[in-house]
């Protein structure tokens, strides 16, 4: 942290079917990891459906976020918007701007998801923000734990992952 580092991105670290995430709220640094040489064993090229994107993006780095995106192993896609690691103070046009291009039907500003690489007390990871399927009515959370290649998966939704964090 003295040195201004406030995110490191790795590879050649299997991590599944979609990045793994250490949410910058355990160490004040976003770490994410993103392999998925292993994605699908049953698969030929052991990837299977699954993609995986890490995008950085913002105007500088003071306002970069991390976004997470693409297709888990059984097909389902995935998505969610980190927080940015450091906001400067808003210049007031800005807001300013934001409020009149709200008013008039504009791009607002993304939320950024609270879950996605965090640690439930139980010690499962949050992973994903598994987008609705059809007919569903709103994401689910991939939570994943384990011990060495041992791997186990659950869905849960927001307010559950928030119940189980004491935040509700």
């Amino acid at each position: 942290l003295r040195g201004g580092i406030r995110r490191v991105v790795v590879g050649h670290k299997p991590s599944g079917d979609c990045a793994a995430v250490l949410s910058a709220s355990h160490t004040g640094v976003e770490i994410v990891s993103a392999d998925t040489c292993y994605a699908d064993p049953r698969a030929a090229d052991r990837r299977g459906a699954s993609v995986s994107h890490v995008l950085l993006r913002g105007g500088s780095l003071e306002e970069m976020q991390t976004e997470l995106f693409g297709t888990l192993a059984t097909g389902a896609r995935h998505r969610a918007l980190l927080p940015v690691l450091r906001r400067p103070s808003p210049a007031p046009w800005r807001s300013l701007l934001q409020c009149l291009a709200a008013a008039a039907g504009g791009r607002r500003e993304e939320e950024p998801d609270p879950l996605v690489g965090r640690r439930l007390p139980d010690g499962r990871w949050v992973k994903a923000r598994v987008l609705p399927a059809e007919g569903q009515a709103e994401a689910r959370y991939l939570c994943c734990s384990g011990s060495g290649r041992r791997v186990e998966h659950s869905y849960l939704g927001a307010g559950e992952c928030r119940r189980l964090m004491g935040e509700v």
